[in-house]
């Protein structure tokens, strides 16, 4: 083949990939901005959002918690369920669509999807040290929401938080990044009286406080999510788990 043929296929090859992500970018912005009328409309217009006799997601919120404990109990027990994982990557390939999304912390100890045992595909997760949402963070939630029709969103924290002890030890952090995880904690372990409870029982109450800080943190800086969760769109569950039994415990 000559240069100038294969300078020319080369420039078809290139046209054709370039019109097929501009037009996936296209698709991408245009559900969002039909999601986002359809909002505002009645419940049938929400139904077609979802699809016909599709149940709306505070429906299917408390189905969705009750699918994650389930989960949990088989993870505390040691007994997690065996999947056909090729043939579920196979089935996700050309879609992403999970009901559950999970604000968690990083910590190794405590993956979301071995603690509540869920497959691929199953839960949409955003990590950060501490479980708390900077901007990255919030706009990830806010894309499964929006994009992915998310029906229930937890904020899930754990006990024995290296961060969060950092951040109620007091100490200043050696970087600004570091700090700026801490300066989102600190308001929470300031509710928690260490006269209140016994000193084993502090930490554990500190990283209750910062979980629902946190969830409350989400409502007051994204306004997808507030009204998610004021129209019934998105159901907001709150949990720790336990580190030694694996046992997750919801919080009001």
């Amino acid at each position: 083949m000559g240069t100038e043929a294969r300078c020319s296929r080369n420039w078809l090859v290139s046209s054709v990939a370039a019109l097929v992500a501009s037009a996936a970018a296209i698709s991408f912005v245009a559900s969002f901005g039909a999601r986002a009328v359809a909002a505002e409309g009645d419940g049938a217009s929400q139904s077609a959002i979802y699809g016909p006799g599709t149940p709306l997601p505070t429906k299917v919120g408390s189905e969705l918690w009750a699918q994650l404990l389930e989960g949990n109990r088989r993870f505390v027990r040691g007994a997690l369920t065996t999947r056909a994982v090729i043939g579920r990557r196979e089935q996700l390939a050309h879609e992403d669509r999970p009901k559950i999304i999970c604000l968690c912390c990083s910590d190794s100890r405590v993956p979301p999807e071995l603690v509540f045992d869920q497959a691929i595909g199953d839960v949409y997760v955003v990590r950060t040290a501490g479980n708390v949402a900077d901007a990255v963070a919030l706009g990830s939630l806010e894309h499964a929401v929006e994009h992915l029709l998310g029906s229930l969103l937890v904020v899930l924290g754990h006990e024995n938080c290296s961060i969060v002890a950092a951040a109620a030890s007091g100490e200043p952090m050696p970087t600004p990044n570091l700090e700026s995880i801490v300066k989102r904690i600190r308001p929470a372990l300031a509710t928690v009286d260490p006269a209140s409870t016994g000193k084993d029982q502090i930490a554990l109450k500190q990283v209750e406080a910062n979980v629902q800080r946190s969830a409350r943190a989400l409502l007051e800086e994204s306004p997808i999510l507030h009204a998610a969760v004021g129209k019934g769109n998105l159901a907001l569950y709150k949990g720790v788990v336990r580190i030694a039994s694996g046992e997750v415990t919801r919080l009001k």
